[in-house]
């Protein structure tokens, strides 16, 4: 059953999940500063918090990193997931790299896909990115190869490397393309202007799809980006309210949660069917128009608290609330804002994406569900209902 439950995980949380139902109790290391060097080799997952992040040793599991600044020097074995301002990969990562950043340069190999939202993204002259490589940034530049294909919207594009398969991008300025590069495959763009590809350079088509407005493109992609923002600063105001005051209860649901991931998932979701499906019944008749009214109401609560307490689950993956016994509601805080960190970053992703945080929504839900029952029985041995 573990295993299953293990399999059925990563099928849902796509690349950054995959991962977490293999931390072991004990060898997975943490560690949090202000700056901070890592020299060691770490043998298992690895997490590090800090203003400043300088990795020197190899690790032989996932790393996740958060810090203003952060470098990794040695190899990483398999993903690698980073939110920071400055970022630079030197060594080689034998998975994905997924990264949140202002600006982030690629100087190592990366065994499979790269996956990027930043202000500037520089994949260098001697970086092979494995996989495709797909980001929303700024300024793009590939001096590398790229082994599959080069997706993403992009304010600027320089292509002066390798791909080896096709090109599909949507760009706000301008594209440059060097004599020297290569595309294996076809070249796709939208643009407001049409963009001068030297032909000899792309193996397939080249097709140009006249965008929208220039200052229409970059103002939604502005209200995207600042609706994104303003949801998660929203989403862990709330989710620092539930963890001070709710903090047992907390712990347990995501316990329950990790230890009954199906189980979660179809309690969560025959909770939404109750509340759409029965409210919309109600609605039909006279007298039921208020309750079907409330149960609307109480379903679109569960959408959005769902998001929340999949943070929760997934937090309880890197924290181990229930193993910590240093664990207080700031520390139980901190691991609940990386775990909705990494459903946002998910989010990111389009289709398989959403899809994985509909099933961690679906798993919050059941988290929910389950945490109200265990208060109504806390009162009722109280004997307050």
């Amino acid at each position: 059953m573990k295993n299953f439950q293990k399999i059925i995980f990563s099928l849902l949380s796509f690349v950054i999940f995959s991962s977490l139902l293999s931390l072991s109790a004990s060898a997975a290391v943490l560690s949090a500063g202000e700056n901070l060097t890592i020299n060691e080799n770490v043998l298992d997952d690895a997490y590090f918090v800090a203003g400043s992040a300088d990795v020197k040793g190899d690790i032989f599991g996932d790393a996740y990193i958060a810090g203003g600044s952060v470098i990794i020097g040695g190899n990483i074995q398999e993903d690698l997931v980073i939110a920071g301002g400055k970022v630079n990969i030197i060594g080689n990562v034998g998975g994905d790299v997924r990264v949140l950043g202002g600006q982030v340069s690629i100087f190592g190999n990366v065994g499979d896909d790269l996956v990027v939202v930043g202000g500037q993204v520089d994949v260098g002259k001697n970086a092979v990115i494995g996989g495709s490589l797909i980001s929303s940034a700024g300024l793009v530049t590939v001096d590398g190869e790229v082994k599959e294909d080069l997706r993403g919207i992009v304010g600027t594009l320089m292509l002066n490397g390798k791909i080896d398969r096709n090109v599909d991008v949507m760009v706000q300025n301008d594209i440059s393309v060097a004599y020297s590069a290569k595309v294996a495959g076809n070249f796709s763009y939208s643009s407001l202007i049409e963009s001068q590809i030297p032909k000899n350079v792309v193996a397939g088509k080249i097709t140009f799809n006249k965008s929208v407005n220039k200052e229409k493109f970059g103002e939604d992609i502005r209200e995207i980006a600042m609706s994104k923002v303003l949801s998660y600063v929203s989403a862990l105001i709330l989710l620092a309210l539930i963890c001070a005051f709710f903090k047992n209860y907390v712990i347990r649901s995501s316990e329950f949660a990790k230890q009954n991931v199906m189980k979660s998932m179809g309690i969560g979701l025959i909770a939404l069917i109750s509340c759409f499906m029965g409210g919309l019944l109600l609605v039909f008749t006279m007298v039921g128009v208020p309750l079907g009214m409330m149960a609307f109401v109480a379903g679109l609560i569960f959408l959005y608290l769902g998001k929340i307490f999949a943070a929760i689950w997934i937090g309880g993956y890197f924290g181990k609330f229930e193993k910590n016994k240093k664990l207080n509601e700031f520390t139980l805080f901190l691991w609940c804002a990386l775990g909705l960190l990494a459903y946002f970053v998910v989010g990111l992703v389009p289709f398989a994406g959403w899809l994985a945080n509909a099933g961690a929504s679906l798993v919050g839900i059941g988290m929910m569900v389950y945490m109200k029952v265990d208060i109504l029985k806390f009162l009722k041995s109280k004997k307050m209902v």
